[in-house]
């Protein structure tokens, strides 16, 4: 401890420091204290816009969800010519994309109820060649309108529609097959039919029910024939030195 008259000098070099910080922190807030103040009001504004949105957002959901469910009680109360018309409004007003393709696969299922398959067809077609959706989506519905389409439309436009389905990396796959295979079974294909079943039955990425389907259909095709020598053919050559192979006469 350093005193002159009487005074501790470390006192006073103490209280410059400070001076000197408080004059630093002055001048930095002189000239960053506009910056710091407008970063907190945007960091507090973002917060708010965010929570809003997020509150937005979730009412919009739980309003969709609202909707939806409306057009799933006038089905269950039997009201299909009602169900279509809100489901293809519902369709056409909603913002969330899943809401949009699960009402129109709603309106194409109140429109087979209401025994209007070619509606339903057109739904599906207009679903399955809609771009906003990702390829899953459409080809469910190009699926669903191929099978719809089973008994009614022609051979080759059933195997048009189906084929693109059928493909190895195509998620839809095993539906498409299976339909091929009764196509063929419809069509007399015998041996077409239970190449395809049983590619199927034997197949174990497919889903059980399909393969369970395959199985039973297999079983109640006839056995095939065990393939037969052919009669044919010549007889083996004759042994080396045997009165035939010598030619000799008795």
């Amino acid at each position: 401890m350093v005193r002159v008259w009487g005074v501790d000098l470390s006192d006073i070099f103490q209280e410059v420091k400070e001076d000197v910080r408080s004059a630093q922190l002055r001048a930095l807030w002189d000239r960053y204290g506009i910056l710091v103040i407008g970063g907190v009001v945007a960091l507090i504004a973002g917060v708010a816009i965010t929570v809003y949105w997020q509150d937005q957002q979730r009412e919009k959901r739980e309003a969709a969800a609202e909707r939806f469910l409306a057009g799933e009680k006038l089905l269950l109360e039997g009201d299909k010519a009602g169900a279509v018309e809100h489901f293809t409004k519902f369709s056409q007003e909603a913002v969330a994309v899943g809401y949009a393709f699960l009402s129109r696969m709603k309106e194409a299922a109140a429109q087979v109820e209401a025994g209007n398959s070619g509606g339903a067809v057109a739904v599906y077609d207009a679903l399955a060649s809609d771009s906003r959706f990702d390829a899953l989506h459409r080809d469910l519905a190009a699926l669903k309108a191929a099978m719809l389409l089973a008994d009614s439309a022609s051979p080759d436009e059933l195997k048009l529609r189906f084929a693109p389905l059928a493909k190895s990396e195509n998620p839809w796959r095993h539906s498409a097959r299976e339909q091929l295979a009764f196509m063929a079974l419809r069509a007399g294909e015998i041996d077409q039919a239970r190449s395809n079943f049983q590619a199927l039955a034997d197949d174990l990425s497919a889903p059980n029910g399909i393969r369970g389907r395959a199985a039973e259909i297999l079983s109640t095709f006839p056995a095939v024939a065990p393939v037969q020598p052919d009669s044919k053919l010549p007889d083996a050559a004759p042994a080396a030195g045997s009165p035939a192979s010598s030619g000799e006469k008795k």
